[in-house]
């Protein structure tokens, strides 16, 4: 089911079944649309349930996609042909590799086989060989004895049995130098059969392997022929143009002259244009070189202005912690005096006490 699913697809598109609306209109060009088919021949379709079977193409086969590029081939299809057909070639040429290597093996095993000993012979061989020779004393032992007539049957029977011993030496050897070659698909054919196939009767011709390998070779053939009758148009087109008029030249030296030097006049505004955005970039670099140093100044600038108040406000706070300690110095001393003041006022008051009392 796969497989016909596939020949479907291959054959009337993925989309087959939808409606004429929903379908996707193709072309030839497309990526998907097999190109093998539509320049004569896919591969794919050659070998089918053999050996070398290859499996359906992955890609579309459509008649309708054929008909149209067959069509177009006045306009664009030396193109697609041209280009496509290198495709085509190299592809049948390794599909030719694997014959190759198939001839060079049965070559191999033809060669073995004829410098190989002969088989001996069978036991049968053997016996028939011993009767023939005893049959054949006896019919001389026959004849001296003067039967004739018994001499006469004895030889006919060996003759008879010398036929018989032909026949089955041919059928046990065979001779192997009377196989070859097909040269078309490389497989290995009788004396009989080679025959057969030039005078047209042979049945290996119809097998679907030569058959497949027949077609590739045709198809190289005419690949040939097409690439040559590309080589001649080309030189017929460069000779038409080599016998112009000179009146054509001049104007072709004409037009190549002015294209040249509109060259030479781009390549120039290009020079310049060059130039000018390499001194705008010198410039910029200047602008980037100032604008940095202005930074760096500015900065030195604000490092000091930093530092400078850094060591004033330092100043500043080492005079009022020196203010702060001379204040509480001075503070000392006085509160010394006064208790210095205030011992010696108690001191007296004292003495003035005793000496009241004394005197009373």
């Amino acid at each position: 089911m796969e497989d016909a699913r596939a020949l479907l697809n291959s054959l009337m598109g993925s989309d087959r079944n939808l409606a004429p609306e929903l379908q996707v209109h193709k072309k030839f060009s497309d990526d998907d649309v097999c190109k093998n088919y539509l320049l004569g021949l896919c591969p794919h379709t050659l070998f089918t349930n053999t050996k070398l079977d290859l499996g359906v193409c992955e890609k579309m086969h459509d008649d309708l996609l054929k008909e149209a590029f067959e069509k177009n081939d006045k306009e664009n299809g030396p193109k697609y042909k041209r280009r496509w057909r290198a495709m085509q070639r190299s592809e049948l040429l390794g599909l030719l590799q694997v014959v190759d290597r198939k001839s060079s093996t049965n070559r191999t095993k033809i060669a073995k086989a004829a410098s190989a000993p002969p088989a001996p012979p069978s036991e049968e061989l053997v016996k028939m060989r011993e009767e023939v020779a005893q049959v054949i004393r006896d019919a001389e032992e026959a004849a001296d004895d003067g039967k004739l007539e018994e001499g006469k049957q004895m030889v006919a029977q060996s003759e008879a049995m010398q036929r018989k011993i032909e026949d089955l030496e041919k059928s046990e050897t065979y001779d192997k130098k009377e196989e070859q070659i097909c040269e078309t698909c490389g497989a290995i054919i009788d004396v009989e059969e080679a025959w057969k196939m030039r005078n047209g009767r042979g049945q290996h011709e119809n097998g679907k392997q030569h058959t497949g390998y027949k077609a590739i070779r045709e198809r190289l053939t005419e690949i040939e022929a097409e690439e040559g009758q590309d080589k001649q148009h080309r030189s017929h087109d460069e000779k038409e143009d080599r016998s112009a008029s000179p009146k054509k030249k001049d104007r072709s030296d004409d037009k190549r002259s002015r294209t040249h030097d509109d060259k030479k006049s781009r390549s120039r505004d290009k020079e310049k244009e060059k130039e000018k955005e390499k001194e705008k970039e010198k410039e910029k670099e200047k602008e980037k070189e100032k604008r940095s140093r202005s930074r760096k100044k500015s900065r030195s600038r604000d490092r000091k202005k930093s530092r400078s108040r850094s060591r004033s406000r330092d100043r500043k706070k080492s005079r009022s912690r020196e203010r702060r300690k001379s204040r509480s110095r001075s503070r000392g001393k006085r509160s010394r005096s006064r208790r210095k003041k205030s011992r010696s006022k108690d001191k007296k008051r004292s003495r003035s006490r005793d000496k009241k009392k004394k005197s009373r």
